[in-house]
């Protein structure tokens, strides 16, 4: 007979023996996983990608307050929309940025890999996460972002990792050709960017009433095609200092009357214009680099006297001492609204459209609550009847004779119990 301790034994080893395939696959070394900090100065640079994240996309990679283009010898350059091992890119920020990217290494890139990928015209061409040496006679040029120059690097040369590297392929003349030659060599295709910027407003003329907005859209053009991700930077150029600049969802701040967005596969870019409380005229510029172009949005002094277009509650309201209650209002207009319960003035909401008191029904009796709403074009006035009540004083529970008399016979079984120990 199988005693109940050998059962048991015979009931681990089978459970160990199906599990074994899975210890087997946690024990597998799974490539690991390596970050690169890239530091990114203002302006054009050139780089490449030393790994690879799971989300290669570059906006996810570095934010969309970069632009990141790819060239193809046979088309030019174009927004991709994921980074690949090998390639080089060219980087615009606006302002210097330190990005972390944590993925798969981009290891195996030789010289002979490079070359061997050439194609007919300018190659822009990547180097993964080890440098590479230029084992031949030909003509590498990078770019210096320190001192805004190109560099020309040659056998025997080292390109670094991380970096973005030029190469005219086939190459007219050796590197070992002469200087002179050296000089007249053709530039690497210089960066992308709009030749032409189309900015509207919709609509041209806003109320100065200090809520009413304008949407302001702006288009790159790039000899008659529409230019994709490109930053354009939205600014104030002229008008009263009460109006707003804001960013597009996509967009972010460049200081306070200047906002940017990145144009979409269409070249759009959008922007918001909010009034103030004065009347004028405001000229909102569009640009990038040297490129620019504007649109004026017209604001139109309000006349009208304000509007209470909405409030809460319904009067009259009834309340009892104690509780809370809540008034509000919505303004059609910029306005300050004063507070008064009983014609005592109990504070004022300043430059606001929607306005709000909240009170203690402290005092029972018949009580006026007021919210009176004002601007240089006149007031509007909301009145509440609040009728308080006295809250009803806690009664004592009184006991009905059949309580009394359970309660006597209660004390007197507790007596007679203690009288019996």
């Amino acid at each position: 007979m199988v005693t109940r301790k050998v059962l048991s034994c015979l009931v681990a080893i089978a459970i160990l023996v199906a599990m074994l395939p899975f210890i087997a696959e946690a024990s597998v070394v799974k490539p690991m996983e390596y970050g690169w900090r890239i530091h990114m100065e203002e302006g054009v640079d050139y780089f490449s990608m030393p790994v690879i994240p799971d989300d290669a996309n570059p906006d996810a990679v570095f934010g969309i307050d970069v632009e990141i283009f790819s060239y193809e010898p046979a088309t030019g350059y174009f927004t991709p929309t994921v980074l690949e091992g090998g390639k080089g890119y060219l980087i615009r920020c606006l302002e210097p940025k330190t990005v972390d990217v944590y993925g798969t290494t981009v290891d195996g890139l030789t010289w002979a890999t490079i070359m061997a990928n050439l194609q007919s015209g300018w190659n822009l061409v990547g180097i993964g996460d080890t440098d590479v040496t230029i084992e031949d006679d030909v003509e590498v040029v990078g770019w210096d972002v320190v001192a805004d120059k190109w560099i020309t690097l040659g056998k025997g040369d080292t390109l670094q990792r991380g970096n973005g590297y030029w190469i005219e392929w086939p190459q007219g003349a050796s590197f070992a050709a002469s200087v002179s030659a050296q000089q007249q060599q053709q530039q690497p295709p210089p960066p992308p960017g709009p030749t032409e910027i189309i900015v509207t407003s919709d609509p041209t003329s806003i109320p100065a009433d200090g809520s009413s907005i304008s949407n302001i859209t702006a288009r790159a053009m790039s000899d008659g095609e529409a230019g994709s991700g490109y930053i354009l930077v939205f600014m104030i150029e002229e008008g009263p200092d009460d109006v707003g600049l804001n960013p597009d969802l996509d967009g972010g701040r460049v200081a306070d009357i200047a906002v940017w967005d990145k144009t979409d596969v269409n070249g759009y870019a959008y922007s918001t214009l909010t009034s103030g409380l004065t009347s004028g005229t405001v000229t909102v510029k569009a640009y990038r680099m040297e490129i620019y172009n504007t649109t004026t949005i017209r604001l139109i002094s309000l006349t009208t006297p304000p509007n209470i277009t909405f409030f809460v509650p319904a009067s009259p309201v009834s309340d009892t001492t104690g509780n809370w209650a809540t008034f509000t209002v919505t303004v059609n207009q910029t306005v300050n609204v004063s507070w008064y319960l009983n014609d005592s003035l109990l504070f004022t909401n300043r430059s606001v459209t929607d306005a709000k008191c909240t009170l203690h029904a402290k005092v029972a009796g018949e009580h006026n609550v007021s919210a009176i709403a004002a601007n240089p074009n006149g007031m509007d006035m909301r009145i509440w009847i609040w009728n308080v009540a006295a809250a009803p004083h806690a009664q004592i529970p009184t006991l009905m004779p059949v309580g009394i008399i359970a309660l006597v016979g209660l004390l007197v079984l507790v007596a007679l119990s203690r009288i019996k120990r």
